[in-house]
């Protein structure tokens, strides 16, 4: 409830302020630590604060959209983009715009971090016209390693199942058991019904798994 909630994070904030001076005196980045004091202390200032860079990041994204539309031209959407620490999918991304800079692509381009989708995919939906093309970075997300990045990509896929959809070279891997054969169900379903759909794979096991599992799905090897 409203008033659970609002007690858990009355809890938080007491747990913060006796923590406070220490995180203030760490080697945090200035901008953490100034949430974390805001955080304590006020969670409406703190509210505040993400509304105003919410805006900022959206008005961003926009501005970056109507510099294309006016052309008649399509946007291209690279969606999920890393943003944790993981050095090598930093790498795949560098690699991925390379790739779309060479092909004179690069000015379509609209990047959407995995924390921009997750907090503004509503907002997002309604600046994709059915034509432009959606890009799913590349990594080792499909499957049961990472269950919340595949349901991320399932979403999308089922979100933009009318959209063009190139899913970059990922690893596929899926663990036995009931859970992983129905999120197997659910995905065949939702990738069969995107019928733009192309999905690379960067490893022989993993093109030969999906090629069995998700028969009917276009997909191609791309070490």
């Amino acid at each position: 409830s409203y008033f659970s909630y609002r007690e858990k994070v009355r809890e938080l904030q007491r747990e913060g302020r006796k923590i406070l001076f220490s995180v203030l005196k760490s080697s945090v980045p200035v901008i953490e630590k100034i949430r974390f004091y805001v955080f304590c202390f006020s969670i409406r200032t703190l509210y505040f604060i993400h509304n105003i860079r919410r805006r900022k990041k959206l008005l961003g994204l926009k501005k970056k959209i109507s510099r294309i539309r006016p052309k008649g031209e399509n946007c291209i959407f690279l969606m999920t983009d890393p943003e944790h620490g993981n050095l090598g999918d930093h790498a795949i991304l560098s690699a991925e715009m390379q790739l779309l800079k060479e092909m004179g692509l690069s000015k379509h381009l609209i990047l959407i971090g995995y924390t921009d989708y997750m907090l503004y995919r509503d907002v997002i939906f309604e600046w994709v016209m059915p034509d432009d093309l959606i890009l799913i970075t590349g990594g080792g997300n499909m499957g049961t390693v990472w269950p919340r990045l595949d349901d991320i990509i399932t979403e999308i896929i089922a979100t933009y199942y009318k959209n063009p959809i190139i899913v970059f070279p990922q690893t596929c891997y899926y663990t036995d058991g009931i859970l992983a054969r129905k999120r197997i169900l659910r995905n065949k379903e939702i990738y069969l019904k995107a019928e733009k759909l192309k999905v690379f794979l960067r490893d022989r096991t993993s093109y030969e798994f999906f090629h069995k599992k998700f028969w009917g799905v276009e997909s191609f090897l791309a070490p």
